[in-house]
């Protein structure tokens, strides 16, 4: 559970700065190019990340309850 656990969260933080790097190169683009397409690539990995997060949250809460439970 709890290897799961850092491979989820280390999704995430790969996803982020993925995001990051993507916003980056989008603010260097000419705004003459076609936006379209990299907002919706944009909005998809943040939709990704929203998700994992949601999951990391789920993974944690088990994880608390197992421990209360083995206690």
């Amino acid at each position: 559970m709890r290897e799961e656990m850092r491979r989820v969260i280390g999704e995430v933080r790969e996803k982020e700065e993925l995001l990051k790097a993507l916003l980056e190169e989008y603010n260097k683009l000419p705004r003459s190019v076609q936006r379209a397409g990299y907002t919706r690539r944009i909005m998809e990995i943040v939709k990704n990340i929203e998700k994992q997060k949601v999951d990391i949250d789920k993974v944690r809460g088990g994880a608390v309850g197992w421990a209360v439970d083995g206690a």
